[in-house]
């Protein structure tokens, strides 16, 4: 792939310095090896060195094992950086809930150590920052947009909208340029499927390629937006291009459509039986928290005005690279 939208293509990155949080996680491992194709530098930084995959191609990478609590680090990363791609932080809903001071510690306060480093140092790189549609909480009407009100229900939700108005704050204040992206329910090839928490699609993948049964909670008619992680890494290689476009600004970024739980299982169904042979049996469990009998349904409309991108992998599509990809 070399375009990233209609108008913007990945050569666009030639010559830039680019840092990439979370380097470890499934979107800024995605979005790296989109880049492997051209000739920039890249920096990955990470708390643990364990799983970062080997990135082999004509980009030069980087990479800074350490704490992103210590200013030190930042000191030493920032300088010459064009664009950030903040993706650095805690992802386990429950984890944060039971423990929000160290949550407190991995998702917010390297995000701080990052932007007030870039104003001592008198830095100016572009920042997009990964957030997710869940502070919009149960809306009362769909499809949701930016205009509708933030309603965090976590302690998750709560800091990443914390996170939100801090970059907002040191855009506000001419230290930084940057947007906030605020993503719907992201799968594809690389994210987690062990964990339900890592999403719907790759953990019933997951169960089936284990020849488990596949949980659907309640009666599986809740709907959900559904993204590909490869759509999801587009629209962050488009908003760090765009920099005057997007400065300053929150967007969702999601498919557009919505489907059903039962309608997603049986397209996992179906790809599992076609793609690999298995022919996977569901089991019906519990609603155990209200999120999970929502439904869901936002517009990209916003962000597809401002930097033309918009997703083109489809559900069935999806699916199948993904169950492929295992």
């Amino acid at each position: 792939m070399t375009t990233i939208t209609p108008e913007l293509s990945l050569d666009a990155y030639r010559g830039k310095h680019i840092l990439v949080t979370g380097s470890t996680g499934y979107l800024a491992n995605n979005l790296i090896h989109m880049l492997k194709g051209i000739e920039c530098q890249i920096t990955r930084v990470a708390r643990s060195g364990k799983i970062l995959t080997l990135v082999e191609g004509k980009c030069n990478v980087l990479d800074i094992i350490g704490d992103l609590t210590i200013p030190a680090l930042w000191q030493q990363v920032l300088p010459s950086i064009d664009v950030v791609f903040h993706f650095a932080g805690q992802a386990n809903i429950l984890q944060a809930t039971q423990m929000p001071v160290e949550d407190i510690q991995h998702s917010i306060i390297p995000l701080l150590r990052l932007l007030e480093t870039c104003r001592q140092m008198h830095l100016k790189p572009h920042v997009v920052l990964a957030s997710s549609v869940s502070l919009y909480g149960y809306p009362s009407q769909l499809p949701v947009d930016e205009t509708c009100a933030d309603k965090p229900q976590t302690i998750y939700d709560l800091h990443k909208l914390h996170c939100e108005e801090y970059l907002h704050y040191f855009i506000k204040h001419e230290h930084v340029t940057g947007c906030s992206l605020r993503l719907s329910n992201v799968y594809g090839p690389g994210v987690q499927a062990g964990k339900f928490y890592n999403g719907l699609i790759n953990h019933a993948i997951y169960c089936g390629l284990q020849r488990e049964p596949i949980p659907v909670h309640g009666n599986g008619e809740s709907e959900r937006d559904y993204l590909f992680l490869d759509d999801a890494s587009r629209a962050f290689l488009a908003a760090g291009l765009q920099t005057n476009k997007v400065n300053d600004q929150v967007y969702i970024v999601s498919s557009g459509t919505s489907h059903t739980v039962n309608s997603v299982i049986e397209k996992v169904l179906i790809g599992l039986r076609n793609i690999r042979g298995i022919n996977a049996e569901i089991k019906t469990v519990d609603i155990e928290t209200h999120s999970q009998a929502r439904d869901f349904r936002s517009t990209s409309s916003k962000f597809y005005n401002a930097t033309g991108w918009e997703p083109i992998v489809d559900l069935e599509q999806g699916i199948n690279l993904t169950i492929a990809a295992q």
